[in-house]
């Protein structure tokens, strides 16, 4: 989970109530973080990955206020400017979505410089998942000269000055090769031809996910800014500039919206999730009234619409990304209920706990790939169509009916294509690179039921058949599992160097040396080795 610092007197004086240090740590807890440093100076805290809005200090501390009782759901209006980003359809192909704002009259100090540059760098990371799937830009708007644009050109036709080398200009494949950045997330742009610019009207305004100009940098006599954010995903782009902007508006200045093709960004108007209170007591075991849950939402920066005495009308906050279902606002409403105070009720039936066999079994099998060097991973279940096809995957897979989001449209009918995406991930990690997953996957549609699967795979400079095979037969054998081998045939391997495993004459597995056009489909520059087999109770 992210960890994030800050000043503790700067924390205090935004929360606006001065709390003792051992009270402070103890709240802060209380509301779903975990604090593994805090004195005088500085505080140190673990965020969980779904509450991004709460990596900045003005975030930490607006969601502090409010489980405090100091201040309820917070609105911010939102005002439009005369802005606009064109949009080419080049640009669809490489990196489709952007949002934008401005924030217009901003107090900056230093405190709010380094914060900025903190919850952006902290976004990327988490959220943006390294700036591949969410790119930010912050930018000094008065250095720029309205006449936006968000378009794709070859790497070779322009040249711009990028931020931190006033003295050097460079065309867009001399940035991937030269600037720190542009070296760390060039994996980012592999295998496209032509690469994404945001442009005024003097030039280059930023080179997304990658370095913006310096011409466009933030300084401390910046007044007012510029945001642009760019990626692969719109929902999340959207969300990362609510977040984005709200922060910086904690502080000061007015946030005003930018047309962005067709759309005004951005969008702070609260979601509206309809909650039954039936559905919160029953799931919390407790008796509260409608009256007790709007203080309990209050308390987590929800406000309230429509009440009846069945239902409630919860708003949720534009930068919340994590309420997605009224199971979320459950588990807001029991933080800020105080899981100390759910009282302990006795089962009304008595039992002896033991290991589940099968997970035992599974248990076993982990340990022996351990031993043969293998690292276990643990991936999503949920994925999108396009992962299968770069995989050769050619199942039927059971679909989600509203998908919240473009990544996950899915359930997995295989392990492969999620430890090769792992494998695209970490392909600037050191070699040999040695994974295994053991989970269930939903093979087919038509037949909606889990099923245990085991992979595994190895990357390297030269592994081959052989080495997977070994490493199939050491497995069987040490799991004390009678098998035979047959050569097989399919579109994720080589054609000769592919088998299938057969137990109790049945095929229940494959394994061999995957298809460059696989590999090439996820970026992998390494020959890979794979396997996958059922796992059966």
């Amino acid at each position: 989970m992210p960890t994030v610092e800050f000043i503790t007197e700067e924390f205090q004086e935004l929360v606006g109530k001065e709390l003792p240090l051992g009270e402070l740590s103890e709240k802060l807890s209380m509301l779903g973080t975990a604090v593994e440093e805090l004195d005088e100076e500085k505080m140190c805290v673990e965020v969980f990955p779904n509450r991004p809005d709460m990596l900045s200090i003005e975030g930490m501390a607006r969601a502090f206020r409010a489980f405090l009782g100091l201040e309820g759901r917070k609105e911010y209006k939102v005002e439009k400017s005369p802005f606009e980003i064109k949009i080419s359809p080049n640009v669809a192909k490489v990196r489709p979505y952007i949002a934008s704002a401005v924030v217009k009259n901003v107090r900056m100090d230093d405190d709010l410089l380094v914060s900025l540059i903190a919850i952006q760098e902290a976004l990327h990371k988490t959220h943006g998942r390294k700036r591949n799937k969410v790119a930010i830009g912050i930018h000094d708007l008065d250095k720029l000269t309205p006449g936006f644009e968000y378009k794709a050109v070859k790497p070779e036709d322009v040249k711009f000055r990028p931020l931190d080398y006033p003295n050097e200009t460079w065309d867009l494949q001399q940035i991937l090769d030269k600037h720190p950045k542009g070296k760390d997330y060039a994996w980012t742009l592999e295998g496209k031809d032509v690469y994404p610019l945001v442009c005024d009207k003097e030039g280059v305004v930023s080179f997304p996910p990658i370095i913006n100009a310096d011409r466009t940098k933030l300084s401390s006599q910046t007044i007012n800014i510029f945001i642009e954010i760019t990626g692969t995903n719109k929902h999340a782009v959207n969300l990362a500039l609510n977040i984005i902007t709200t922060s910086i508006a904690e502080r000061s200045g007015q946030i005003m919206s930018v047309k962005v093709g067709k759309e005004d960004t951005p969008d702070l108007q609260p979601r509206k999730i309809n909650v039954s209170v039936n559905y919160i007591n029953h799931l919390l075991g407790t008796k509260l009234k409608t009256e007790e849950l709007k203080t309990l939402l209050s308390k987590m920066g929800h406000g309230v619409g429509k009440v009846t005495e069945t239902s409630i009308e919860v708003l949720a906050p534009a930068y919340r990304t994590d309420v997605l279902h009224p199971i979320d606002i459950v588990e807001d409403i029991a933080i800020s209920y105080g899981y100390d105070n759910f009282k302990e009720e006795p089962t009304d039936i008595s039992t002896v706990g033991a290991p589940d066999e099968f997970e035992d079994y599974c248990d076993g099998l982990r340990d022996i790939l351990t031993g043969l060097g293998f690292q276990e991973t643990v991936s999503f279940v949920l994925t999108k169509q396009e992962t299968l096809d770069s995989s050769g995957e050619k199942a039927r897979p059971a679909l989600i009916k509203n998908p919240r989001t473009s990544d996950f449209t899915l359930i997995r009918p295989s392990l492969m294509p999620c430890l090769l995406e792992n494998l695209a991930y970490n392909k600037t990690r050191k070699l040999p690179q040695r994974l295994f997953e053991l989970d269930d996957v939903v093979e087919s549609r038509d037949k909606h039921e889990n099923k245990r699967k085991l992979a595994l795979c190895i990357t390297d400079n030269n592994v081959n058949f052989s080495m997977v095979q070994s490493v199939c037969e050491a497995l069987l054998k040490d799991a004390d599992i009678e098998y035979e081998l047959k050569e097989d045939v399919s579109e994720k391997f080589i054609d000769g160097r592919c088998a299938a495993i057969i137990i109790k004459g049945k095929k229940t597995g494959i394994f061999g040396e995957v298809h460059p056009k696989v590999l090439n489909a996820f970026g992998i520059e390494y020959p890979v080795v794979m396997m996958e087999m059922d796992v059966n109770p």
